[in-house]
């Protein structure tokens, strides 16, 4: 049976207070027209476990089989019953980088095995964490056990066996697979077969993102040292491991991995020193000043790799240092921010209860904004030309744009349930969206600020709010958005809107500046689920 695609040809009214639909700005700039196309993926009843491809073009999920039993289901494609799926309340059916190709675990009996796009990989008696796809989808791995011994298994070929094995993790450019493994007395760390020498523990891998490097921390095997009294004392010294060659051991050291820097000429980490009285943070092998403590999880580098920055602790007082500099000291600091262009820093900083955002690198030193009630989600423009943020009031939220601030509302919105910036700037940096709602439990009244201006004004549950997905265009010439009201679809371009036949969107992909397309959902009893794929063309 054919799939039935229906094309609808829309023409929209637009909102006039979004650039009379079009966002150049030019007066009357012609009403926007939809080529919508609809294409039926799949049908689905009860699904568990339900995820979306990478590139919203694909759904996958559980579904009961019989007799208790589960069975998936791709694009419609049902695979072979098995007793289960993964761990209670967990289902492990995963899609690959490039959406092309999907796994799951199954269990037969005491057996468990991967499924990997329909073909069982071999029976083993157990299988650790979670199977992984290789970041150019090409490679699948997975650790199991059969008797007591554990392996890696990599595209379907079983590796050497350990008493145990963890901490599986594939190299940027897929061309590395390294592991953690129990050795005869301690552990080791397994890189393309290559075993290291034995250590007490390590901890996270790391590889550098041109994955030529890989780094690690590490306790030594033997446990026990010497004491400041002379008796024996079992203490934790660790060092950090970087290209095979172990650094100086310290006492206590973080456990948080080591840093890359982009072009990954650099690594750094934090270190405690004088007897785990002080911190340093420890670049390319040299220590650099003493700290009474380092927000381990601070280190950041800046995108061209040339600056470092991090928050440090100094008579109980807060600070950024920058490039090895000193910030001036408050109560609490945020982590440190760079802009995309690596030329500015910005963080928060709060003195006795107030907040404000500190900027560099604008050639005349650091600058404080003015102080409100508390600051959260500092976003800078593709461009690094622009600043953004929300600013609390009293009970209120405002967006404060490069200094300058909006109109008290009751929230600012992250959209995208969640996972998405309450800031969108389109490409260019010259564009700026954020959703609005009020703060009402059964009635929200919420609208887009596009460029400083609210757009039209709606209401909707409450849920379907951070459910909303706001995109531009790759050459900013188009904002696009979804919106649900009365548990209907709606998108809307450049201020104009049109009803889907759906009763949800999944996220915005643009394919081209005039393409793009996502996953549209219509529910039917709460149970059944139809999925569809959405693609819309913008004409003129």
């Amino acid at each position: 049976m054919k799939p039935v695609i229906i094309v609808l040809i829309c023409v929209l009214t637009p909102l006039a207070l979004l650039s009379s639909g079009s966002l150049s700005g030019a007066d009357n700039a012609p009403a926007p027209k939809l080529k919508i196309t609809q294409t039926p993926i799949v049908k689905l009843d009860c699904p568990y476990g339900l995820i979306f491809s990478p590139d919203s073009r694909r759904v996958a999920g559980f579904l009961s089989g019989k007799g208790g039993k589960y069975v998936a289901s791709v694009d419609g494609v049902v695979g072979k019953e098995y007793e289960d799926t993964g761990a209670p309340g967990y289902y492990s059916m995963l899609f690959s980088p490039d959406s092309k190709r999907y796994l799951y675990l199954g269990r037969r009996a005491n057996k468990w095995l991967v499924v990997v796009d329909n073909v069982e990989g071999k029976e083993c008696d157990a299988i650790s964490g979670s199977p992984i796809f290789s970041p150019d989808s090409r490679h699948v791995a997975y650790i199991a056990s059969r008797k007591d011994k554990w392996f890696v298994v990599l595209d379907g070929v079983e590796g050497k066996e350990y008493n145990g094995a963890f901490s599986l993790t594939f190299s940027p450019d897929s061309s590395r697979l390294a592991f953690v493994a129990y050795g005869d007395h301690g552990v080791i760390v397994v890189d393309n077969g290559g075993e290291s020498k034995e250590y007490g523990s390590v901890e996270t891998l790391a590889f550098s993102p041109d994955s030529k490097r890989l780094a690690f921390i590490a306790e030594p095997l033997r446990p026990q040292r010497p004491g400041d009294n002379g008796v024996d004392e079992l203490l934790p010294f660790f060092l950090v491991v970087v290209d095979g060659v172990d650094s100086k051991e310290y006492m206590g050291i973080n456990k948080s991995a080591p840093v890359f820097s982009p072009d990954s000429k650099h690594v750094a980490y934090a270190a405690p020193v004088d007897k785990w009285t002080r911190w340093t943070i420890v670049l390319d092998g040299v220590e650099g000043n003493k700290y009474d403590k380092i927000d381990t999880d601070s280190l950041v580098f800046s995108p061209n790799s040339n600056r470092l920055a991090y928050t440090a602790t100094r008579d109980q007082k807060k600070l950024i240092v920058l490039d090895g500099g000193d910030g001036e000291a408050f109560d609490s600091v945020t982590t440190p921010l760079f802009s995309p262009d690596s030329n500015r820093l910005a963080y928060v900083a709060s003195n006795k209860g107030k907040s404000l955002v500190v900027t560099d690198g604008t050639g005349r030193g650091p600058l404080k904004e003015k102080e409100y009630d508390g600051i959260d989600d500092i976003t800078f423009s593709p461009d690094s030309s622009r600043l953004a943020y929300t600013a609390k009031h009293g009970e209120n939220v405002l967006a404060v744009i490069d200094g300058v601030e909006s109109k008290e509302y009751p929230q600012i919105v992250k959209t995208d349930n969640g996972h998405a910036p309450c800031f969108i700037f389109s490409t260019d940096g010259k564009h700026l969206a954020y959703a609005v709602s009020n703060k009402d439990f059964e009635v929200a009244t919420w609208f887009l600020v596009f460029d400083g201006v609210e757009t039209k004004h709606y209401q909707c549950h409450p849920s379907y709010v951070s459910g909303t997905y706001i995109a531009f265009n790759p050459d900013s010439s188009h904002c696009v958005y979804t919106i649900r009201l009365n548990n209907v679809a709606r998108i809307v371009v450049d201020g104009a809107e049109t009803a889907v036949n759906a009763n949800l969107i999944d996220r915005i992909i643009f394919d081209s500046p005039a393409k793009f397309h996502g996953i549209a959902v219509a529910m039917h009893d709460y149970n059944v689920m139809d999925f569809a794929l959405l693609e819309i063309e913008i004409t003129r």
